[in-house]
């Protein structure tokens, strides 16, 4: 769990024979911010980052949607629990994806028991791999209980996100999302979607 990877998506445009990915840069700045506060700084810069992720589709030739997934963890043989004093890795790897991640159509969702981890217990402002067992157990719960999705409440009763996934919601001519305190995850696509609502409708997400 101490570490930080990202998600980020690619998408293959058939006609231009092209491959797309979804904020390349946006995503490493963010993995980057999470490596410092987890004390483990990235020395790759974003461009780099970007640089070798770009490189990697290219060399094996990826003509279709992908799922790219650079991971920052510490590798090192010592036991103790601690950040400090342990050698750490970065890998990049990719996978096809085929089909939608959720129905397009719609999905049925439940408010789930496990909760959202305060920033203060778990630094939900950054992307760590350890922070994914609640949402994963959340998940598995709303799963099994017959739905697609689970909503998260924090620590205060407040929704939160999703398992992987911002919150928004339409009152009206209004948009709504978790404000980042309430222990949510800053997403990339949480951004591009508040900046095309605000250039839409005219009026801030609040």
């Amino acid at each position: 769990g101490t570490g930080t990877f990202e998600g980020m998506r690619g998408f293959w445009n058939e006609e231009q024979q092209q491959l797309y990915l979804l904020e390349a840069a946006a995503h490493f700045r963010r993995m980057r911010r999470s490596a410092t506060i987890l004390g483990r700084p990235l020395h790759e810069s974003v461009e780099e980052l970007v640089a070798a992720t770009t490189t990697l589709l290219r060399r094996n030739d990826v003509r279709s949607d992908v799922y790219v997934r650079p991971l920052f963890v510490l590798t090192g043989e010592e036991l103790p629990v601690r950040m400090h004093g342990i050698t750490a890795r970065l890998s990049i790897a990719a996978t096809p994806v085929v089909g939608d991640y959720i129905d397009p159509g719609g999905i049925r969702c439940k408010i789930s028991t496990w909760r959202r981890a305060a920033d203060n217990v778990m630094p939900s402002r950054a992307k760590v791999c350890g922070s994914y067992v609640g949402p994963a157990l959340a998940k598995t719960e709303a799963f099994n209980a017959g739905y697609d999705e689970a909503i998260m409440l924090n620590s205060r009763g407040n929704v939160a996100e999703g398992t992987t996934s911002n919150v928004f919601m339409r009152r009206g001519t209004e948009w709504i999302t978790p404000s980042v305190n309430e222990d949510v995850l800053e997403g990339v696509t949480r951004g591009q979607l508040k900046t095309l609502l605000e250039e839409r409708t005219g009026a801030p997400v609040t």
